[in-house]
């Protein structure tokens, strides 16, 4: 099969013009959320959540072997997770990046991820949620959450 340019282009290593203009457009959209989330005292985390084909080595030359026209050295894994973080840290957005801790659990055998399948398995929620929770916590992010008042579980009337 002929790889047709964009097909994957998150994790392609070199980004045509119109990949950078899409990247372009989802950075002004996460700008927004931040914006938005500001204005109302909130604050927005960006969280990366690593998918299948960015940890599972199998799947990366698997994908390489099904295309004649490309070879190992065309992708880049992690890019669309350094570029990401790049654009929070320089906007000021707070971020937590799951790439790197997804990447090491992948490697010792811990599959995240339903069989077949790009979504996450139990075990990949559980990680998500203790790496987010810490980050948040280290980050003091959480400190104020017990004095906000929720609307959960809260009745009109």
């Amino acid at each position: 099969t002929d790889y047709k340019d964009g097909e994957m282009w998150a994790i392609e290593k070199d980004y045509t013009d119109i990949m950078n203009y899409s990247f372009y457009l989802n950075a002004m959209l996460i700008k927004k959320y931040d914006q938005i989330a500001k204005e109302n005292n909130e604050t927005f985390v960006l969280v990366l959540v690593a998918d299948r084909i960015s940890v599972d080595k199998k799947m990366q030359k698997a994908t390489v072997a099904k295309y004649y026209n490309v070879d190992d050295r065309f992708f880049d894994y992690e890019k669309p997770y350094i570029l990401l973080e790049k654009f929070a840290k320089d906007n000021g957005i707070k971020v937590v990046n799951l790439y790197p801790v997804f990447k090491e659990e992948y490697e010792k055998g811990h599959d995240m991820f339903l069989n077949g399948d790009n979504h996450l398995n139990d075990y990949g929620h559980e990680l998500y949620a203790r790496e987010v929770y810490k980050k948040l916590s280290e980050d003091g992010v959480l400190d104020n959450l017990s004095s906000q008042k929720s609307p959960v579980g809260k009745t009109a009337g």
